[in-house]
């Protein structure tokens, strides 16, 4: 009896899922993007700020400059879906959000957000309503 226990228990550790390392599960969101372009009802706009630190969890603080500020309060938190690529882009102040959908290409994040009204976007082109937000991915210190 002992001896057939321990065979099953020897034969099945090698079957038994090891867990994943917590720096492989970190979202690939998760950073600092500095904006690269915005389109806002099909024009050329101007961001009120030239960073976006997106946080673990998918709050978004938005600032001046390469590096966040400490102890910021985010007014914005994107709620991501990998699944389907979409996003709620949430603000917190007012508790509304608007429908959006996103696309990760190498270190280029590209967001598409309809401000206008409930329907999602189903292109990244900017028109009625629809923000087209392009980000590039700023390298921590030290792993440039």
């Amino acid at each position: 009896m002992n001896r057939a226990l321990f065979t099953i228990l020897v034969l099945g550790l090698p079957t038994a899922a090891a867990p994943v390392p917590k720096e492989l599960k970190k979202d690939p969101l998760v950073g600092t993007w500095k904006v690269v372009s915005v389109n806002s009802n099909g024009s050329v706009g101007q961001a009120a700020t030239d960073h976006w630190t997106i946080e673990d969890g998918g709050d978004l603080n938005s600032h001046n400059g390469a590096r966040a500020p400490a102890n910021p309060s985010p007014a914005v938190r994107l709620i991501f879906d990998p699944a389907r690529r979409s996003v709620e882009y949430y603000r917190t102040q007012d508790r509304s959000g608007s429908p959006g959908i996103y696309k990760m290409e190498g270190e280029t994040l590209t967001i598409a957000f309809n401000h206008a009204s409930d329907i999602r976007p189903v292109s990244f082109t900017s028109g009625q309503g629809i923000n087209l937000w392009t980000f590039t991915r700023i390298q921590p210190e030290g792993k440039r």
